[in-house]
């Protein structure tokens, strides 16, 4: 049970090893924050807990606030008790406001909890520093993400929290508040549920909805089903071996290539077909979950001290459970891996899809006769950071990595049936309006790329500091300084100007090195782009001249993100490589980034996306995310959305 909410204004230290700070909440404090507070009785030990419903999608109630009469600088962890019985997931926002501007928060922090679970909400403080986009996932806890520019303990004026879904109509999630407290150490680990969360075939245990499997003997059967049911497949007679459009001919190179018909934008497949990429990312078996600090949520898990069970691996230092490789496994025996291969397949050439997405079984890939994409592994890295994941271009350190990293194209270069790569995946230095020049000097002084901008700013003011200070509305004494200054904030319009356009010139150098490398490893194949987010600055344009497609992910409802301003900017057609629908009408209580009413839905939400997007002239693949559902309890990082063509115990979801 969470412990009892005292009522008043106060900071109260808890003594001994885990020194504490708890912060209580006021009930007129939590009426003006558009919540309101709801009588109810706890069951079990009798314990209190503050039970609070939105009034309104504004809710956003100050948990902390106080200045400098705030400790966080002397803790590394804020702790929130919560619980809630909605039959969906709730997001927790944390906002962090910055002394002196009390309106807009400075860094936000979101986190998801499962329902009917007992959860430690856990934001360590060290994120406070704007350097990583995704939080560590905890016990229970789902994905968490970071957004905003960095803050220094010392500068946090409030912190608040808000709830999201909310809607009047159908989201008005109700949430049970308990101890909300800074720490030095990591919690204990919650008290078991009293109940297994998931049953034994990694399906949600508590929820019942159509269809839902009742044990393995039920999932042999409907297996069996589906076999027989996709027993064979083929393309129609108009399309090509490739998945192209026999009655459109273009150049015929071996490989695949883009062609723009004056027009329109085409790919064009190795016999010179048009080609337009209808996409499945993910086709693999993988759908894992985090058992480690979950051990007591699951009623079965395969045998996991033999070492020995396809079902259990490890990621980083925690050990995962993959229900669905369990279950195949259970149904299959040994012969598991070439049944799935095989209806895998079969149901993905039924279905027209021409094209293996990213994160796919490659050894599945090479041998499906489906074209197919890869994601590049390793992005160049350097150990010192200019900004979250962008690394320090000019250190001769990054020029190895480059190359390093394009050799991993040589085994893919002569295979026709790949039609190309991604360099990487929505890079987080991409995640915001960031000036990266900016946010360097606001950090590591041993960085070589600061060199390189004290060797741009000389030659911008032709080694005038007296013409540069004036325009910077500074008092440097040489340019080498900026090697070791400290700015959090440009100190004034034409240094932010400055600072933007050698953003421009790093990520220039990023992107361009790396091309170049892979250009000459793999001649052949289509240079895919780096999968932006989104558009979030004009630097995702910058050094668009060294993609042959423009790849960005496009969750939007109803149509697919604006592409034309993409195309005419960049000068290349656009490949959309992630998009879903999810509903909560299932097996899992998150939608995923877009979310609809039910499984129909998602099945005409599905279509109309398609067909709007492939009526645009520049956009010339479409790649759904994802071929499975996620786990209940979240994947990796967290994520348990209902996205998949295919729930856990691999039955489809046929409105799709």
């Amino acid at each position: 049970m969470l412990r009892k909410i005292l009522l008043g204004i106060l900071l109260m230290p808890v003594a001994g090893l885990r020194a504490q700070t708890v912060y209580v909440l006021q009930p007129d404090t939590v009426k003006a924050a558009g919540l309101r507070i709801l009588p109810f009785r706890s069951a079990g030990s009798g314990d209190a807990e503050l039970l609070l419903e939105p009034v309104d999608a504004n809710n956003d109630l100050p948990l902390f606030s106080g200045g400098n009469d705030m400790p966080l600088a002397r803790y590394q962890y804020l702790v929130l008790q919560v619980r809630h019985e909605n039959l969906y997931s709730v997001i927790f926002h944390l906002r962090f406001y910055a002394k002196g501007d009390p309106d807009v928060p400075r860094l936000t922090a979101r986190i998801g909890i499962n329902p009917k679970l007992e959860t430690n909400l856990i934001f360590p403080l060290s994120y406070l520093d704007a350097q990583h986009v995704f939080l560590p996932r905890f016990p229970r806890q789902l994905k968490g993400t970071v957004s905003g520019h960095r803050i220094g303990a010392d500068e946090v004026e409030k912190i608040t929290l808000s709830l999201e879904p909310f809607s009047s109509n159908d989201f008005a999630p109700v949430v049970m508040l308990g101890r909300c407290y800074l720490t030095r150490q990591l919690p204990e680990p919650l008290p078991g549920p009293g109940y297994y969360y998931v049953d034994s075939l990694g399906q949600w245990n508590e929820k019942q909805w159509p269809k839902k499997l009742s044990g393995i003997d039920e999932a042999k059967i409907k297996l069996s089903g589906l076999e027989k049911e996709f027993s064979l497949s083929a393309y129609p007679s108009s399309w090509s071996i490739y998945g192209g459009w026999k009655e459109m001919k273009f150049d015929r190179t071996g490989f695949f290539h883009t062609h723009f018909d004056g027009t329109r934008w085409w790919l064009v497949d190795p016999e010179g077909y048009a080609f337009l990429s209808i996409g499945m990312d993910c086709v693999n078996k993988e759908m894992a979950t985090v058992y480690t600090g979950n051990e007591d949520l699951f009623r079965w898990v395969p045998d996991l001290s033999s070492g020995a069970d396809e079902a259990v691996s490890m990621f980083r230092d925690k050990v995962m459970v993959n229900f669905l490789k369990a279950n195949l496994i259970r149904c299959w025996g040994k012969e598991y891996p070439a049944k799935w291969s095989e209806l895998t397949r079969n149901m993905l050439k039924t279905w027209r899809f021409n094209t293996i997405g990213n994160w796919s079984d490659l050894v599945f890939a090479r041998t499906a006769g489906i074209p197919y994409v890869i994601p590049m592994i390793g992005f160049p890295t350097t150990v010192r950071k200019v900004f979250r994941d962008f690394p320090d271009v000019f250190d001769t350190l990054f020029v190895t990595e480059a190359r390093r990293f394009a050799s991993q194209l040589q085994p893919y270069r002569d295979d026709p049936w790949m039609i190309g790569y991604f360099l990487a995946n929505e890079p987080e230095w991409a995640f915001g309006n960031n000036n990266i020049a900016l946010e360097m000097l606001a950090g590591d002084t041993l960085l070589v790329s600061r060199k390189a901008l004290a060797d741009w700013l000389r030659e911008k003011y032709q080694g005038s500091v007296t013409e540069w200070n004036r325009q910077w509305n500074s008092q440097f004494r040489s340019f080498d300084e900026v090697k070791t200054v400290i700015l959090r904030r440009a100190p004034s319009v034409e240094a932010e100007k400055d600072l933007w356009e050698f953003s421009g010139v790093m990520v220039e150098r990023l992107i361009g090195m790396v091309s170049e490398e892979t250009k000459k490893a793999d001649p052949h194949h289509l240079n895919l782009g780096l999968r932006y987010a989104w558009i979030s600055s004009d630097l995702c344009y910058r050094a668009a001249k060294y993609f042959d497609v423009f790849s960005i992910n496009g969750y939007r409802y109803p149509d697919p993100p604006p592409t034309d301003e993409i195309s005419r900017r960049s000068g290349k057609p656009v490949l959309i490589g992630e998009f879903h629908f999810g509903a909560t009408d299932r097996g899992l209580p998150a939608t995923g980034i877009v979310g609809v009413a039910g499984q129909e839905d998602r099945g005409r939400a599905y279509s109309y996306y398609m067909e709007q997007g492939f009526a645009r002239p520049e956009i010339v693949g479409i790649h759904y995310f994802q071929w499975l559902d996620q786990p209940i309890t979240g994947r990796f990082d967290g994520e348990n959305y209902n996205i998949g063509f295919l729930d856990v115990t691999f039955q489809p979801y046929r409105s799709l």
